[in-house]
């Protein structure tokens, strides 16, 4: 089974040590781990280390598949990616590490889904597969998120979405409004407008797939998955519209074809005198 390999690199310690050390834990959320300790020829070998250790997700709810774990850059794509890390007294760390897959059999958005993923709308990534975008949205018919139900002490029973999602419909509610907006008729990512910029739509772009996809900043980079177009359609595809565009379209198809059955055939008639 395809999937991302991870190159930490530093001494060897034990797999669930160096996914918190490298704060992967959103990538190899139920997932066991397959590793293999690499010396002196990791991707980090020309700059004075190559020792560390390679580790691939195993998820406990795919069926296990054969790939081998391991350095091998002739078949391997690698990405350096880093973060930085908040130190007493205001000093900084940047922690560096490797993403990387096999190029003859690249990760799929089949074998990144979460055990338990939501209700999607497909968009088709610059990868060319197609991936399920969560929508917090269904266009004049409230959420698709799950909700909560509580009991208030009146015997009156009232919705909430779940925390676990409560800034996915914040983050939804601020570009609905922005979609619908008047004076955006036409949106394009502008670094001056308050939610269509780069920043904003990138980082909308990566929550949401986050939700369903064990995928973040670094593999949607290693893999180049997004566009401006896409961007822009991930973003209609999570507040509804997508989905709503295509029952407009349904709706209109079929009273068109209402309209043809409904219309009288007519005969076509000669002109002229008979004799």
């Amino acid at each position: 089974m395809a999937d991302f390999l991870y190159y930490l690199p530093g001494k060897p310690a034990p797999a669930k040590q160096l996914v918190e050390r490298f704060r992967l834990q959103g990538v190899f959320e139920n997932c066991g781990e397959a590793f293999c300790e690499v010396k002196n020829n990791g991707p980090d070998a020309g700059e004075g280390g190559g020792n560390g250790m390679v580790l691939r997700p195993k998820p406990k709810h795919l069926k296990p598949g054969k790939m081998k774990v391991g350095y091998y850059p002739k078949r391997q794509k690698w990405f350096k990616w880093n973060f930085t890390v908040e130190k007493e007294e205001g000093d900084t760390e940047i922690v560096e590490y490797y993403v990387g897959y096999d190029t003859r059999n690249p990760p799929r958005p089949d074998n990144l889904l979460r055990e338990h993923p939501l209700r999607g709308y497909p968009v088709l990534l610059s990868d060319g597969n197609s991936w399920s975008v969560p929508m917090a949205r269904m266009m004049g018919q409230g959420t698709l998120l799950p909700e909560g139900i509580i009991m208030l002490p009146t015997g009156e029973y009232v919705k909430e979405i779940i925390e676990k999602y409560g800034a996915f419909w914040e983050r939804s509610t601020e570009f609905l409004d922005a979609w619908l907006d008047p004076e955006n008729t036409n949106p394009e990512i502008t670094d001056d407008h308050p939610v269509f910029n780069m920043h904003n739509l990138y980082s909308f772009a990566l929550e949401t797939l986050g939700i369903n996809y064990r995928i973040g900043a670094a593999e949607v980079a290693v893999m180049k998955l997004f566009t401006d177009f896409n961007l822009i359609e991930i973003s209609y595809a999570a507040i509804g519209m997508e989905l709503a565009r295509d029952i407009m379209i349904s709706i209109k198809a079929e009273e068109k074809k209402t309209e043809i059955a409904s219309t009288p055939v007519t005969s076509p008639t000669s002109s002229g005198e008979q004799e």
